[in-house]
């Protein structure tokens, strides 16, 4: 009896599912009438009444149809089993219903969506968007649902495995859809494990637009694999959150004496010089003529060529 009653519910299920579909389909050709007309390989949904694949939990998502699309993840899991991509789908969908449950029901889809994503990265390890969700489900989410750094630390040499790092590719994505500490939390995973100078401008252009000068500038000067290039941006943040004028100073000192290529820029190079004299010129007359002196030596000896010379 039970069993039978179970087929009937699988039954409305597959119907309303299939109704959505129908609905979804019919609102992309409503969008694109002259492509449908020619033929054109638009996304659409499959009306036949078949069962739910995740190709259609997909679009349904993608419709913003959430609870159909989840229903449609469910039973594609239960008619065709566990893969990858359909559990992938099932995890977006779980946490888009998450955002507009009930404060009571929030917690719940929350941890249906990361158990698909963790189940999806089991199944296949090379999944990036699983790893990409898991990775952001650890920064977003609190620790007693799963999240963290604690939680992020378990992905992060996977993320940097990625080429590009999935990290930087993340950060890019916060990014543009102005999730801007997002962003940052990704940036700092990146640029505190990946040497050199690459990404700290768009690192600093986030942390701009963010109004967080003072984050930047804390993990700027703490980040051990970081160039001596950062030397110039702590100095720019330095000025920035109303640093002393001695930290500004030695900033910027330790940029133009250490770093011998000067970012590859001369213009980097002759604004260090210049902030570093007017900066010096705030301190007393001994100080401001140890530093002109150091200055003097520094540009008679690494003075950078420009672009146009270093092309000749």
């Amino acid at each position: 009896m039970t069993l039978k009653i179970l087929d009937k519910l699988k039954g409305f299920v597959n119907l309303s599912v299939r109704l959505a579909l129908l609905g979804a389909a019919a609102g992309l050709l409503a969008v694109a009438p002259s492509q449908a007309r020619e033929g054109s390989a638009s996304p659409s949904a499959d009306t036949s009444f078949g069962a739910p694949t995740q190709r259609d939990a997909s679009i349904l998502l993608a419709q913003g149809q959430i609870k159909d699309s989840w229903k449609a993840a469910q039973y594609a899991l239960t008619q065709s089993g566990p893969s990858a991509d359909l559990l992938v789908t099932s995890a977006k969908a779980a946490l888009a219903r998450a955002k507009s449950a009930p404060l009571l029901s929030k917690k719940r889809w929350a941890k249906r969506g990361r158990s698909a994503y963790a189940a999806a990265l089991e199944l296949d390890p090379s999944n990036e968007e699983a790893l990409l969700g898991l990775a952001t489900f650890a920064l977003r989410a609190p620790d007693d649902l799963g999240g963290g750094h604690e939680a992020l630390a378990r992905y992060r040499e996977r993320l940097l495995e990625a080429s590009p790092p999935l990290s930087i590719v993340l950060a890019a994505r916060a990014a543009a859809q102005d999730d801007l500490e997002l962003a940052l939390d990704h940036y700092e995973i990146a640029l505190s494990q990946l040497h050199g100078d690459g990404y700290i401008a768009e690192y600093l252009s986030a942390a701009h637009r963010s109004d967080n000068k003072p984050r930047a500038y804390t993990f700027i000067t703490a980040a051990p694999a970081l160039g001596p290039c950062a030397q110039y941006y702590a100095g720019v943040l330095a000025g920035h959150t109303e640093q002393s004028v001695d930290t500004q100073l030695s900033h910027y000192m330790a940029f133009l004496v250490n770093d011998t290529q000067y970012c590859n820029r001369r213009d980097v190079f002759e604004g260090a010089v210049d902030t570093a004299l007017r900066l010096a010129g705030l301190l007393p007359p001994a100080r401001l003529d140890a530093v002109k002196q150091q200055l003097a030596q520094i540009q008679r000896g690494k003075l950078p060529k420009s672009a146009d010379e270093s092309s000749r």
